[in-house]
């Protein structure tokens, strides 16, 4: 793909037949691959096509003997040969599994590198005094040579109070969530976050949904592993799901596949959004709540969610005027050195 967009510019800088090198390189490795795994497929066939032959043939002989000896008539040999046949079903999935070997292993090691990773200690002040969320000076890029995408910024947003963030594309404000949350740390500056412990302080409901193979209600007690089935319902109401929901014959156990078959990407916002009303935190992050959603509809769980978090702390990204509204303050992020 990229050798079709860019050839013009491949071919002006002289990078064409380095490109296509690469690109043949790579469609032999393709190529060596599949035939090892044709080759996996088929030893893996082939030993469990041997281990039934040996089985239905020792299992014949062994019956005929047993028929000879007067322990064994003929339905029960006949039974135990079907028996045997059925019993390989068990090793069926072993060929998959021979397929699948070198991922299955390159898994393990990611996964075993992982166990020994030390947790990145959290740059930001975790107490039960001041304000809900106070930043001073905060300066933060992508990478070492980028831009700031934040520089010596501050803020403080007061328990209780309601802040829209907005400012052009770029600007910086899902960032901002971000360092609140503790996925990212600021080049220089502090954080800090109010925790009464009363109940979770932070809640994050990021761009891209994230929902896992599972039913209705497992993806929603992620958030509260204990919630009775009163409290998942409460809160598919606030995201106005609750209707949908029990159109399913199989209501809150109904299946959710990993591609979200049968929701829209509205909907599956809005499930993502239920789990964070179930969690209930003090202190709510919001990147742009109402992607996806039609003006009404916005508007009810807008509203709903007003309701809902009533006296808590709440920051928004703000993509719409509906969320700004929902904000009584508005802190604006122009890209320049404070805000």
């Amino acid at each position: 793909i990229d050798l079709m967009h860019a050839q013009t510019d491949l071919a002006l800088a002289g990078g064409l037949e380095t490109q296509q090198a690469r690109i043949a390189k790579a469609g032999r490795y393709v190529a060596n691959a599949g035939m090892s795994l044709a080759r996996i497929e088929i030893a893996a066939s082939a030993a469990i096509a041997l281990i039934g032959a040996g089985l239905t043939l020792s299992l014949l002989v062994i019956g005929a003997k047993a028929i000879e000896a007067g322990t064994l008539d003929g339905p029960l040999m006949a039974m135990l040969v079907i028996g045997g046949f059925a019993a390989l079903e068990v090793f069926a999935p072993l060929r998959r599994g021979a397929i699948e070997m070198g991922r299955i292993a390159f898994s393990g090691r990611r996964l075993a590198a992982l166990a020994q990773t030390e947790p990145a200690p959290d740059h930001r002040t975790i107490d039960a005094e001041g304000s809900a969320v106070e930043l001073s000076g905060v300066t933060y890029r992508h990478g070492p040579h980028a831009a700031p995408v934040l520089e010596n910024f501050s803020l403080s947003v007061r328990v209780g109070e309601r802040v829209a963030l907005t400012g052009k594309s770029g600007s910086g404000k899902s960032t901002l969530l971000s360092l609140i949350a503790g996925l990212a740390a600021p080049e220089r500056g502090g954080i800090h976050i109010r925790d009464e412990g009363k109940r979770p302080a932070l809640g994050l409901l990021t761009q891209q949904t994230e929902l896992f193979r599972g039913t209705i209600a497992e993806n929603l007690r992620i958030a509260a592993p204990d919630a009775p089935d009163a409290a998942l319902w409460q809160a598919l109401e606030v995201a106005e799901l609750a209707g949908k929901i029990r159109g399913f014959p199989e209501g809150l156990a109904w299946q959710l596949g990993e591609t979200g078959a049968g929701f829209s990407g509205g909907e599956l916002r809005r499930l993502a959004l239920a789990r964070l009303v179930l969690r209930n935190p003090s202190i709510w992050l919001l990147d742009e709540p109402t992607a996806g959603m039609d003006e009404a509809l916005a508007e009810r769980v807008l509203a709903n969610l007003g309701r809902h978090a009533d006296g808590a702390t709440m920051i928004v990204a703000a993509h719409h005027p509906r969320e700004i509204a929902l904000a009584s303050r508005t802190v604006s992020l122009p890209g320049t050195k404070n805000a």
